[in-house]
């Protein structure tokens, strides 16, 4: 009688597993057709922003630090 409801649970969460990687990888598709513009719109980031990460003295300090806060950005 255990083991038939152990493969009664193991069906189902399987089936919920099969639905929860179905509607990510949809997800993750429509945020990948997105273009570079409307991913920018997206983060909220102003001008201001921006030009505030590379005034701050740490990013000047060395070429590892400057890739740092390029990458920051992306």
């Amino acid at each position: 009688m255990v083991r038939i409801w152990l493969g009664v649970l193991s069906v189902i969460f399987a089936l919920v597993g099969v639905q929860w990687l179905r509607s990510n990888s949809l997800a993750q598709n429509e945020v990948n057709t997105l273009s570079v513009e409307e991913k920018w719109k997206e983060t909220g980031l102003k001008i201001q922003d921006i030009d505030n990460l590379f005034i701050n003295k740490h990013c000047h300090l060395n070429k590892k630090y400057f890739l740092s806060c390029m990458n920051a950005l992306t």
